[in-house]
């Protein structure tokens, strides 16, 4: 049978109001639109898509190439799409996780996750050359266990990491606790190196 649900009034307009606008853009002083290209241009360098490879490659290369002319189109405004939408985390794994990777590209996996590392050292260094103000924090991550069962799930984390050369440090409840205080989690595993925050759209 169907899953319905009969939404109330009240309950609509709560969200009447609601943009559909990535929360890191909303704001008074975002810089306004650029102007629509309309004209026929010339360039040493046409980059499409504004969002992170795009400006990303385009810094890259006007960096390597300082004579180089370089435009960058998008068929909407700078961070409107995926870029403009995350959560603020920038994450060393090139493979969503060792545990992923060592599936997919186990004779691999050393060499990706030396050059995630590099990625994110590239990175920093970037924000630090340009000064550019976006939030940029060392934070880390934890993963968190919150059944009996993923606490050998923690464990396993931690082996696999070693195992291509990058540290994770198991952390006890009570461990977990110290630093985030609930009781729900049973564990966690604490990546120190491999996770920085940042507001995307300053970025």
């Amino acid at each position: 049978m169907p899953f319905s649900h009969e939404v109330s009034a009240d309950s609509w307009a709560a969200v009447n109001d609601a943009v559909h606008r990535p929360f890191w853009l909303d704001h008074a002083d975002r810089p306004a639109a650029r102007e629509s290209l309309n004209r026929p241009i010339q360039a040493d360098l046409l980059v499409v898509g504004a969002g992170f490879s795009g400006l990303w490659t385009a810094y890259e290369a006007a960096r390597q190439h300082p004579e180089w002319s370089i435009v960058i189109v998008d068929g909407g405004r700078v961070g409107h799409a995926a870029s403009g939408r995350n959560g603020g985390f920038v994450s060393s794994s090139l493979t969503h996780g060792v545990g992923n990777g060592l599936a997919r590209w186990p004779q691999e996996m050393n060499t990706l996750e030396a050059m995630g590392q590099e990625n994110l050292e590239n990175i920093a260094a970037v924000i630090t050359a340009e000064a550019i103000e976006c939030d940029f924090q060392r934070s880390g991550e934890i993963d968190v266990a919150v059944d009996p069962y993923q606490v050998e799930t923690l464990h396993d984390m931690v082996r696999e990491a070693a195992e291509v050369g990058s540290h994770l440090e198991f952390l006890t409840a009570e461990q977990v606790r110290a630093r985030l205080n609930s009781p729900t989690y049973l564990g966690g595993v604490f990546d120190p190196d491999g996770v920085a925050m940042v507001d995307p759209a300053r970025l």
